[in-house]
């Protein structure tokens, strides 16, 4: 679509934006360009994206509000953890793939305690047995645990 290009390629961050806010009102369709504007160097406009993925719970969406999680800027990491949130119990599969697939510990990391803060016990369980591998992982022969 013209708004996706537009959204994409654009210098102007004050128009990708605005296009990212248009393109949530399209729907599922908008979904993999919102996901690639989370990625955009405006942090505006990576808000943007995830406020409107926020109120379209799209599975789709999960990979990249996942790892917006993590964002340097924390108005993104708050619109990110609002709608994996806003997703409940339909995001604990997807944030389930994300956090045993994911090579950055980090991100890994923040889905487990989003997980934990869904509340879902499928989530729950996965997100300590991932964390207790984690710990498992970084304590030495010695036995005393690495700190990161």
């Amino acid at each position: 679509s013209e708004l996706l290009r537009v959204m994409v390629k654009d210098t102007d961050s004050n128009i990708r934006w605005q296009a990212t806010g248009a393109l949530g009102k399209i729907g599922q369709a908008a979904v993999p360009g919102l996901c690639a504007a989370l990625r955009d160097e405006d942090w505006k406009v990576r808000r943007s994206a995830a406020e409107a993925l926020w109120s379209m719970h799209e599975p789709e969406a999960i990979p990249g509000l996942a790892e917006a999680l993590v964002d340097k800027n924390d108005v993104v990491r708050q619109a990110a953890a609002g709608a994996l949130e806003g997703m409940g119990a339909g995001a604990v599969n997807g944030l389930i793939d994300v956090m045993k697939t994911t090579k950055d510990a980090m991100i890994g990391r923040a889905v487990a305690d989003m997980l934990q803060k869904i509340g879902s016990q499928p989530g729950i369980d996965a997100a300590k047995q991932w964390l207790n591998s984690r710990q498992t992982a970084t304590t030495s022969r010695s036995g005393t645990t690495k700190i990161f």
